[in-house]
Parts: C-alpha cells; structure tokens; sequence
C-alpha cells in the first residue's frame, strides 16, 4: 500500500549502498581523527605557532576550528565516502540545485530567531544589546567563527552523519533479513546514526574540561538535536537546509543570549518540520526521487 503523501520526502531505498569495511571505516576515522585533534594536535604547544600566521594574517576569519573541519574533509569525506566507498554526491544529499531553496529557508530562519529574541528581550524588559562574544572577540573574529560553522564544521557534520551514516545504516538494516517495518527501520537507523554523532564530541569536552554530568547532559542534547536535524533532512529532502540550521545553532546571536536563541531556533526547527509543505509549495523545486520509505 502506497502513502500518497508521505511525511517523510527522502526515500532512503533509492540511496546507494555502500560495503562494511566502508561505514566501518568513517566511524573509525571519525573517532580517531576526533581523539588526535581534539586531545593532541589542539593542546599541544606546536601547533599554535603553525596555526597563527594564518589565523592572525586573515584577522581570524579563518580559525583552528575551520582548518581542522578542512582536515576531517581531506580525511575522511573524499578518501574514504567518494573515492574508495564510489558513493557520489546526491547520495550523501549533496544536490546544488537545491541550495537557492536552502539559502531563502535559512535566511528566514535565522531573521525569524532574531525577531522572536528581540521581542522576547523587549517584553521582558531587558536591553538591546550585543552578546558577549561578539563585543569581547571582535567583528573580523565573529565573522571567522560564521565561516568556520557554514563552510567547516556544519557541511561535514551533515555529510558525515546524515547524507551517509543515517542512508547507510537503514539500508544495511535492511539487508538482515529481520521483517522491520521501514519506519521502525528507520527509528533504528536514526538511533544509531544520532548516537555515533553524539559520542563523536566526547573528545571536544574533555578538551573543554567538561565534568561528568555536563558531559553527558551535553551529549543528550547533541544527540536529540541530530534526531531533529535529521528529520528535517528528511522532511525538506534538502541536506543544505539541515547545514544551515546546524551551522545556526552552533553561532552566537547577534543580540539575544544564547541560551533564549538556542530555545528558539529548537521550537522553529520542529515549527519547520510541521509546516514543511506550505514553504515548499511556495517554494517549489522539481525533485528527482519519489519517497516511499513508509509506505
């Protein structure tokens, strides 16, 4: 039986598969290459003076994060997805065609936290005001951690964890012969997915110093704002637009706190997963693959 309009657009069946050696080996490069920046590369004494000619000569628009997602690319993304694992763009959600969509849904959101935070800061009677990041940084600073977060950390977060583990895993599961339903498939997929992204920052916060009980509060939250991530992949059928939310959440606001902008980008994110037909069809795009995942 056939849902004619499924909630979910991206049907994963049409992805390409992929063998085991090669999903093992992303984990594996995710954990290791993880634990060598986060726990040697970046506190050892070395790599500063490496770093800083190039940080300090672009007055920190490109910084440490952005050079170490830059790595994670030459890494893992092009060796290991397109080059051994023959896995091509569109099924890891890269589909230029689609980012002009991407580019006007991230806009609003981003202009929509904003608004909301200003209103809320007004009501509430509080000021106007910069955070503190951007008066204690910089502009040229500010704007580097912008680049690092849309061109660095967020593309290969999404690529990495929802174009291809999140594709890969349901259609593995599927291959064992276990009569799932594709939905429940898919709930496994998404668990499993979501919970190797959230272990992947375990070594950022020992770097950071994170106690216990932070730690694992912050790994929850990493991992259900990946479920609410992927959902939106799968609802837009629009990977850019799971980057630009992602990138989004990772910023410091321009005027509201970071704890009131973070609520709000959550709220308009599910906001977005609920009302995805009414932009899209002011929105349209043609869509190459048809979904079928619950069907």
């Amino acid at each position: 039986m056939k849902i004619k309009k499924p909630f979910f657009r991206l049907d994963l069946n049409t992805y390409k598969e992929t063998k085991w050696p090669i999903i093992a080996g992303v984990v594996f490069s995710v954990f290791f290459w993880g634990i060598v920046l986060n726990l040697i590369v970046y506190p050892s004494k070395w790599v500063l003076p490496i770093l800083k000619p190039i940080i300090t000569g672009t007055h920190q628009l490109v910084n440490g994060t952005f050079i170490g997602y830059l790595l994670l690319f030459i890494v893992i993304v092009y060796p290991i997805i397109f080059y051994i694992g023959k896995v091509n763009k569109k099924d890891v959600g890269i589909e230029w065609k689609l980012l002009p969509q991407a580019l006007i849904v991230v806009s609003v959101f981003w202009v929509a936290v904003q608004t909301i935070g200003l209103v809320l800061t007004l009501v509430s009677g509080g000021s106007l005001s910069f955070t503190t990041y951007w008066t204690s940084a910089g502009l040229t600073a500010g704007l580097g951690v912008y680049i690092s977060q849309f061109f660095g950390c967020a593309p290969w977060e999404e690529i990495v964890f929802r174009g291809f583990l999140l594709p890969q895993v349901f259609l593995k599961l599927k291959k064992q012969n276990l009569q799932f339903h594709p939905l429940f498939r898919l709930i496994i997929a998404l668990i499993i997915s979501q919970g190797i992204f959230a272990l992947f920052h375990i070594p950022n916060q020992i770097f950071n110093g994170a106690s216990s009980a932070d730690m694992i509060f912050t790994l929850s939250k990493i991992f259900l704002l990946g479920i609410i991530i992927s959902l939106i992949y799968l609802r837009t059928k629009n990977l850019f637009i799971a980057m630009g939310i992602h990138a989004l959440w990772n910023l410091p606001n321009l005027f509201v706190s970071d704890n009131i902008g973070g609520f709000i980008a959550v709220i308009l994110a599910l906001v977005l997963l609920v009302g995805w037909p009414l932009f899209s069809k002011a929105n349209p795009v043609k869509i190459s693959k048809q979904a079928d995942i619950i069907a």
